[in-house]
């Protein structure tokens, strides 16, 4: 493929992709910030998943924690990812922005939980 471009190409295929580990820490910091910014029963825990994300390479580095953004209309259907037919609630983006931010803002502050 890039042979008539006149391109060198080297690829490195890496096999698989680590588990995500979410520090305790940082999920606390989540956890704490969905539950000020969105109520007290906004936060669902949900079961471990064989998924792959690439987010486990940078949690490998830095400590982190990766959520999950629910983005089913109420009542709505169900829909998983990676689908042509999922239409996710946008209202849901405003929900992420201010766990986020909250998150950031009590990681300033020293509010861990």
């Amino acid at each position: 493929m890039a042979a008539p471009f006149g391109v060198d190409v080297k690829l490195e295929h890496i096999r698989g992709v680590p588990p995500v580990i979410n520090s305790e820490a940082e999920t606390a910091l989540l956890e704490a910030a969905a539950r000020a910014e969105l109520g007290p029963d906004a936060v669902v825990l949900t079961p471990q998943s064989m998924g792959g994300e690439d987010f486990a390479w940078m949690t490998q580095e830095v400590p982190g924690a990766m959520m999950r953004l629910g983005t089913r209309s109420h009542g709505g259907e169900t829909y998983d990812l990676h689908r042509g037919d999922y239409i996710p609630d946008e209202h849901a983006i405003a929900c992420g922005i201010r766990v986020m931010a909250a998150a950031a803002l009590r990681a300033v502050l020293g509010l861990r939980h």
